[in-house]
């Protein structure tokens, strides 16, 4: 089994959640939701950068195919008014290199680098459900909530008919006290699970209505997938999970089958403070082949622009955690003229080896369309004469 295989396999637990109506919403529902969804308005921009540990029971090791029981990942993260970037490493189980995917939306194309096939791929609309292409430990815990979204992210979260319907299709529970601390507990629906499944969520009051747990059972009642919040702060207002735990169990056997740990180090966290913009833009010389989904257009980049030390964002925009939080504030991002060259040598694949400015090839496309356009134009209106 592949790495990328076990990761879906565990975002289709942890992004699986979807619903059906229970009807018009309760009060002490509607007042939670309405909670979550301030939350997440509440949050315009975050920056931090995380570790995640995936482990296997060793029966579901053999069941998988999988070659050890422990995955590492790690996450440098930033989003700010709906643009976002992600980088996602782990170490890829068959060939035992670290695998690195990074996702990145500046307001007006989506983007998707590959770093091991150097592959850097744009598109007008979402390339997965899931946007950044792996885990995020700022929507795990928004999780329970992630199938009536179609897009599972930061921004989806934010949506309000999200969490009208939510409120619609919850039930109260209880209130709960646990050491000391007082708990909402709400009943969604959980179909995956099978007929009958059900998800139950703890909100807790003192930390604003913050949901720091959920158990989902399937329709016999056996616990099926439990979350925990360990360790939270407060930055700006802002809660945030630094560390969270999720379990997955083995319904024959009740134990547990996977264990998903994430944390997030808190030296690199920034709350609702101002990300540099050029972050959310991927530079053009990190790639060895540019694709554009749109245009249809795909292009080789020159070996003499590709991968140049400088363009290396990860590491100037989220420095290395073993230092101080001043000394990572003193590190000045690049600025946008050292991010990317104005032009930029490319080779079409498959054409001429003669660089070309990819400015001038997508002019050309675009030409080409509009020539298109009035020919077609032209025949109709003679057809009609």
């Amino acid at each position: 089994m592949s790495t990328r295989s076990a990761l879906l396999a565990l975002g289709a637990i942890v992004l699986g959640f979807s619903g059906r109506a229970y009807g018009e919403a309760e009060p002490a529902v509607l007042k939670v939701c309405t909670q979550q969804q301030r939350y997440f308005q509440s949050l315009d921009s975050i920056q931090f950068r995380s570790s995640m540990v995936l482990t296997l029971s060793e029966e579901l090791r053999g069941e998988l195919g999988a070659p050890a029981t422990k995955l590492d990942l790690s996450l440098d993260f930033a989003s700010q008014s709906g643009k976002f970037y992600s980088r996602s490493t782990f170490t890829d189980w068959g060939t035992g290199r670290e695998d690195t995917d990074v996702s990145a939306y500046n307001g007006e194309r989506y983007q998707h680098l590959d770093e091991g096939s150097r592959v850097l791929t744009l598109s007008n609309a979402p390339m997965l459900a899931n946007q950044y292409f792996g885990p995020n430990p700022m929507t795990l815990p928004g999780a329970f909530a992630s199938d009536r979204s179609s897009v599972f992210t930061l921004t989806g979260l934010r949506d309000p008919d999200l969490w009208e319907r939510m409120s619609e299709e919850g039930r109260y529970l209880s209130a709960e006290v646990t050491d000391g601390h007082q708990f909402d507990v709400i009943e969604f629906p959980f179909p995956k699970a099978g007929e009958g499944g059900t998800v139950r969520v703890r909100f807790a009051r003192d930390l604003g209505g913050f949901p720091v747990g959920c158990s989902a059972y399937d329709g016999q009642g056996r616990l099926v997938s439990e979350f925990r919040v360990t360790e939270t702060t407060t930055r700006n207002g802002v809660v945030v999970p630094l560390r969270s735990v999720t379990e997955d169990y083995d319904l024959d056997t009740g134990d547990i089958a996977r264990t998903f740990e994430a944390a997030i180090d808190e030296k690199t966290l920034r709350v609702n403070e101002p990300v540099p913009v050029e972050l959310f833009t991927l530079p053009v010389s990190q790639a060895a082949v540019l694709n554009d989904l749109d245009l249809g257009v795909e292009v080789q980049i020159a070996e003499e622009f590709q991968l140049s030390e400088e363009f290396q964002l990860s590491e100037e925009f989220f420095p290395d955690v073993e230092g101080s939080e001043d000394q990572a504030e003193q590190s000045p991002p690049p600025s946008p003229a050292e991010a990317e060259p104005a032009q930029l040598p490319v080779v079409v694949t498959g054409g001429s080896r003669k660089p070309l400015d990819l400015k001038w090839i997508l002019l050309c496309v675009g030409i080409l369309g509009l020539v298109t356009g009035l020919i077609f134009i032209l025949r109709a209106a003679k057809a009609r004469e």
